[in-house]
């Protein structure tokens, strides 16, 4: 390949890539000692995210003779939330408040050496407190007292999902690829919420396995989820 043509597809490809790989790129190309495969839990606990990496490459003689001393973990987040910690493992766990459950934090790794940053890499992340939503014939109910609720469910491509808010109660449904916070559809909104969203999965998701946000337009709801074709 030429190298102008490369340059042209440059852009297209990090775009391709996760967070931590661009970065693991750029590190590499400038021989930084930037601690490596930087990876941020993407929902898999409710009250944390854990975050770990690899100790950075320092094969180069522009490192002979020198160690790392020591890590600095920064994060920010929506909020604003944000913090920084130091540490000398290669893991780290960022605490999440209920109120900061579902919003995407950045996270970045530093590398310290003899009290100087040698390099960062990084990854982003997010806490999620999630409940299984199972699908049976004729439907099941479900309740909660919060606001809105997070639940783990498996979806079929084609399937229709309906959810119908009991009492008289309206409000909407969100459904997000598992392991991100990326919406995928809505099946009703905030201006106009009605009392029976219905979703037709036009996705197949990872491996079937989705988030579902149920938000009832005021705290508190009873619903009944069912499907159908």
């Amino acid at each position: 390949m030429k190298a102008g043509t490369f340059a042209r597809l440059l852009p297209a490809i990090l775009l391709a890539l996760p967070l931590s790989s661009c970065y693991d790129f750029f590190n590499s190309l400038f021989e930084t000692a930037a601690p490596g495969s930087v990876s941020a839990s993407d929902g898999k606990y409710a009250n944390r995210i854990e975050v770990s990496w690899s100790e950075p490459d320092l094969s180069n003689e522009k490192w002979e003779g020198k160690s790392v001393t020591g890590y600095t973990v920064s994060w920010s987040a929506p909020g604003p939330v944000s913090g920084s910690d130091s540490t000398t493992s290669t893991s780290y766990s960022i605490p999440v408040l209920a109120a900061d459950r579902a919003k995407l934090y950045v996270v970045q790794v530093v590398t310290e050496i003899d009290g100087s940053d040698e390099g960062s890499s990084g990854d982003t992340g997010f806490a999620l407190e999630t409940f299984d939503l199972l699908w049976y014939d004729g439907g099941k109910d479900y309740s909660f007292t919060a606001s809105d609720r997070w639940y783990v469910t498996m979806l079929q491509k084609g399937f229709d999902y309906r959810f119908a808010f009991a009492d008289g109660k309206t409000g909407w449904v969100e459904f997000y690829e598992y392991g991100t916070l990326d919406l995928l559809a809505s099946a009703a909104s905030e201006a106009a919420p009605v009392s029976e969203p219905v979703w037709t999965c036009d996705e197949d998701g990872d491996w079937s396995k989705f988030y579902v946000r149920v938000v009832p337009a005021t705290a508190g709801a009873t619903f009944r989820a069912g499907y159908g074709f």
